[in-house]
């Protein structure tokens, strides 16, 4: 069944980097459609020492999201969890940042370099919840397919 939850998954992405790209926005018909399936699916085929950490990250994606995310990627990330463990979709989560990180600085260095900084001073001073980044916003779902690949390369899928 894990194949299934995996081609499930590369077509969900494909389909929102493709409809991010160009329309900016990820249909809900897809991801809450993937979400729901998963929720009533996966726990017929994982234990459940799995699909606890699958819901709690879900759960704290949900709380913390519009501090670093639209609403779309949050919901393409929980799908990502639900269909494939916590852990896959914290390292995709992890490599797509740094994907989209390195792509912004080789995009506007100088931007990317005073964004970064007034992030970690928010970190620093341990104040996330007013941080909201300035400057042009990159579409997350391409490089959450890139996270997605090497997620897979790595063999890390539940």
């Amino acid at each position: 069944m894990r194949i299934v939850f995996v081609l499930v998954t590369l077509a969900l992405l494909i389909a929102a980097a493709v409809t991010d790209l160009d329309r900016r926005k990820i249909p809900n018909e897809v991801t809450l459609g993937v979400i729901a399936a998963g929720l009533v699916v996966v726990p017929f085929f994982v234990p459940w020492s799995s699909f606890l950490p699958r819901l709690l990250l879900m759960v704290l994606i949900y709380a913390v999201y519009d501090r670093f995310m639209s609403g779309g990627d949050a919901k393409l990330l929980m799908a990502i969890c639900i269909l494939n463990g916590a852990l896959a979709a914290i390292v995709g989560f992890a490599v797509a940042c740094m994907a989209m990180t390195a792509y912004a600085f080789y995009k506007d260095r100088e931007r990317t370099r005073i964004m970064l900084g007034e992030l970690w001073a928010s970190v620093r001073s341990l104040n996330l919840a007013g941080y909201k980044p300035a400057g042009p916003k990159y579409p997350l779902s391409p490089f959450l397919l890139a996270g997605y690949l090497a997620v897979l390369a790595m063999g890390m899928i539940a």
